[in-house]
């Protein structure tokens, strides 16, 4: 695992005709830019943050060995742990699922989520937890509240709360959704339905709870949503390159809390970058789950921004 250390500075701004355009990669087209509001970043100090990006690096060149033959070929790869999807394909094939099957997740399959969720927790300094064959998590009236239904496994993103927690618990949460998607399972993302005060007794002293994930066996695969257009969260002019429009496209189909996708992209100092955009709840969460799919999609590490 690498050591990287990412740096959070102040928000990108869109349209404002007083501010210089950043310097860009000379690989960029002609005529993209981003501006960048430059009285913000001389006020502000950075926040800086732990943070390592080898375990998303895998989307590059994964093998392929999704299997086109039969369903039940598919079935047994599952219940051994083996992926069956790509990240790219991962993503395209989550979509949130509350209502769950009483089918077990295999010990192969735990195995493996368990060795992610430990590796995620040393790069992003986190204590996220699976918990197993435990239905006491959602069961509560604002779990029903949020038509959850069965749901006997969940991830608890857990750990010591700095400025930047939030953006992590949502960044390697997202990992670990991708993975348990590439191993047949689903999942949904739960800020205030389920039972807040079972899933605390889990968590570690001097830890906080963010939120948990719902896990398991769904059953149906989910729905697609609206989503924004790419044009509506590049803060940028001109054309863009293919990899930075391919990271953003991936970043839209990113969950956000109420689908409310409050983030833009564009470019600092020839890096990209992303921000939050506008008030909303959860969005520096949203924030991590966005950068996570972006760089999947375009193969570049991003910075994220976020105000103090």
């Amino acid at each position: 695992m690498g050591d990287r250390k990412g740096t959070v500075l102040c928000s990108l701004q869109e349209g404002d005709k007083e501010l210089s355009p950043v310097s860009l990669c000379a690989d960029l087209c002609a005529g993209f830019r981003a501006e960048i509001d430059a009285k913000c970043i001389a006020k502000m100090e950075p926040i800086r943050y732990g943070f390592d990006k080898t375990l998303i690096k895998q989307s590059g060149n994964m093998e392929r060995n999704y299997c086109q033959k039969s369903p039940e070929i598919r079935s047994e790869k599952l219940e051994r742990g083996i992926k069956t999807m790509t990240l790219l394909e991962a993503i395209d094939a989550r979509h949130s699922v509350r209502a769950y099957k009483s089918t077990p997740i295999p010990e192969e399959v735990r195995s493996q989520l368990d060795a992610f969720t430990a590796d995620c927790n040393k790069e992003g300094d986190l204590n996220i937890s699976i918990r197993y064959d435990d239905p006491a998590g959602f069961d509560s009236r604002l779990a029903h509240y949020g038509s959850f239904r069965n749901v006997e496994n969940y991830i608890v993103l857990a750990g010591k709360k700095d400025e930047s927690f939030d953006f992590r618990c949502g960044y390697y949460g997202e990992k670990i959704v991708l993975l348990a998607q590439q191993l047949g399972l689903n999942t949904c993302w739960a800020a205030l339905t389920f039972n807040k005060k079972k899933v605390k007794e889990v968590v570690a002293p001097g830890d906080t709870l963010c939120m948990v994930i719902a896990l398991g066996y769904g059953e149906t695969q989910g729905i697609s949503r609206k989503s924004k257009k790419t044009e509506d969260v590049v803060a940028t002019k001109g054309n863009m390159p293919d990899w930075f429009r391919s990271g953003v496209e991936a970043a839209l189909k990113a969950p956000t809390a109420m689908n409310q996708q409050k983030f833009v992209f564009g470019m600092k100092n020839g890096q990209p970058a992303v921000r939050v955009k506008g008030m909303g709840p959860c969005t520096r969460v949203d924030l991590g789950i966005v950068a996570c799919h972006f760089e999947i999609g375009s193969g570049r590490e991003i910075e994220a921004i976020m105000e103090k």
